[in-house]
């Protein structure tokens, strides 16, 4: 029974424009569901990296071999902060295309007041 009121909710916002269609599934629905996966790979790599360099730091370690372990540990930070960032770019990227593609929906009627005569009312 609830799921008959959502469902007549929903309609009632939601009509679908006669004849539309949808558009067949494209590459993007290939990267959303290889994204996830794809990124933590990545991820896990770029911290396997930073932890083998702070495995092998030594104790006595010159001031040179700190400031490379500091370097590597830095880029790895950034290397993560730009590839969670283009990743989630990508995800929206491709839940854009996935929405565009969808079949039109009717909008609510948006009376315009020069829907008569438009050009008698032109913006100098």
């Amino acid at each position: 029974m609830r799921k008959q009121a959502t469902q007549r909710q929903q309609v009632a916002w939601l009509r679908r424009l006669p004849g539309s269609v949808r558009e067949a599934a494209g590459v993007e629905r290939v990267i959303l569901r290889r994204l996830p996966s794809a990124t933590l790979a990545a991820s896990a790599l770029v911290a396997c990296c930073a932890a083998v360099t702070m495995a092998l730091q030594d104790t006595a370690a010159s001031p040179v071999q700190d400031r490379l372990a500091s370097d590597v540990l830095i880029l790895s930070v950034a290397l993560l902060a730009t590839l969670w960032t283009a990743a989630f770019t990508l995800a929206i990227g491709c839940a854009i295309v996935v929405v565009m593609k969808g079949p039109g929906y009717v909008a609510d009627a948006y009376p315009l007041a020069d829907a008569d005569n438009p050009s008698s009312h032109q913006h100098e």
